[in-house]
């Protein structure tokens, strides 16, 4: 089975990247951006790159023809967040168990937290929205299960980490960074909000749960 592990939403140059963006001025250089990533020949990251220190494979910076080159996107405005709710599914205690833990990811320079907050809280609940939505096409039910407060927000850590760590074109650096602060628990998947110059496109990684000891099924 294949499971996500770590992924990725980026900020760059001031800016987030995701939904609503304008139409972009410059085509990302995706060979460039791949360039420290290494290719997989075979094993389970085979016709994929492969981190081998996170024992992890990722298809790595990539465009689609359903999905616009990135451009920059604001953080949502008052009126924008008061039109939505931005609770995800209440689960439990919202940390016993299995959970997505969101960390905002960023370099000493450089902090904005406090401005992108209520942001992340709402984009993690239209994640929760769109994987029930997909759930409900084949008849099922989907929630994701993050960590959450007491109001049902989905938790977002602030953790700084290099600044090389934060300009560098391979995100290996970065997660190595975070696992070493301890992120890594077998009972969390992650995803980061990079505050990066490096690179300005999401990526997500995944490992075949039957080869790659440190996956774990939420």
């Amino acid at each position: 089975m294949l499971v996500g592990s770590l992924s990725l939403a980026l900020l760059s140059n001031g800016t987030v990247q995701g939904q609503g963006s304008p139409t972009p001025t410059s085509t990302p250089d995706i060979e460039a951006m791949n360039a420290g990533l290494i290719k997989a020949t075979s094993g389970p990251c085979a016709g994929m790159y492969e981190l081998p220190e996170l024992e992890l494979c990722t298809v790595g910076f990539h465009l689609t023809d359903d999905v616009p080159s990135p451009g920059p996107v604001p953080t949502l405005d008052a009126q924008e967040l008061a039109a939505q709710s931005s609770q995800v599914q209440c689960d439990g205690d919202g940390v016993s168990g299995n959970r997505v833990q969101v960390i905002y990811a960023h370099p000493p320079e450089r902090n904005r937290y406090n401005q992108y907050l209520a942001s992340f809280q709402q984009w993690m609940a239209d994640m929760d929205v769109i994987f029930n939505a997909s759930a409900a096409e084949t008849g099922g039910t989907r929630h994701v299960r993050f960590v959450h407060d007491s109001g049902c927000k989905a938790v977002i850590l602030n953790v700084q980490v290099s600044s090389s760590a934060m300009s560098s074109s391979d995100p290996d650096q970065m997660w190595n960074e975070l696992k070493a602060l301890g992120y890594n628990r077998t009972d969390r998947k992650y995803v980061v909000m990079a505050d990066t110059t490096g690179y300005s496109l999401g990526i997500a990684t995944k490992a075949d749960a039957n080869s790659f000891s440190i996956m774990k099924d939420l």
